[in-house]
């Protein structure tokens, strides 16, 4: 059995072939599977808990802001910290935000801000 590896959406005809005469034509469609351009946060730790960001397959990097309730910067990260980054030991409510760069289905790079809330709790 012989496998091809598609690394790109898009429409695709297959040829089989046996004894040099064509056997069986196939056509078939690829999606790509995780397109969006996107992370997740949990919206409740608790102040012991390490960042916990869960990145779509096409983003490339990203950065993080989290800010208090009062709009005062309490952490800042990249994808590569993100998993050693220690979240505010006080209780409150959180904001973040974030700026994502990612590659398309063409593989052509976009840029993204995402935001949400987050609750550290006791």
């Amino acid at each position: 059995m012989q496998e091809i590896m598609v690394e790109k959406a898009g429409n695709y005809v297959l040829y089989n072939y046996y004894d040099y005469c064509v056997a069986i034509r196939q056509e078939f469609s690829v999606k790509a599977g995780d397109c969006d351009c996107s992370i997740t946060l949990p919206t409740l730790y608790s102040p012991s808990e390490r960042l916990a960001v869960t990145a779509s397959l096409n983003v490339q990097s990203y950065r993080l802001w989290i800010y208090d309730a009062l709009g005062r910067l309490v952490l800042t990260t990249n994808g590569q910290q993100a998993r050693n980054a220690e979240l505010p030991s006080v209780s409150g409510a959180y904001f973040w935000k974030a700026e994502l760069k990612c590659l398309n289905d063409n593989d052509i790079p976009i840029r993204r801000t995402l935001s949400g809330k987050m609750v550290v709790a006791r």
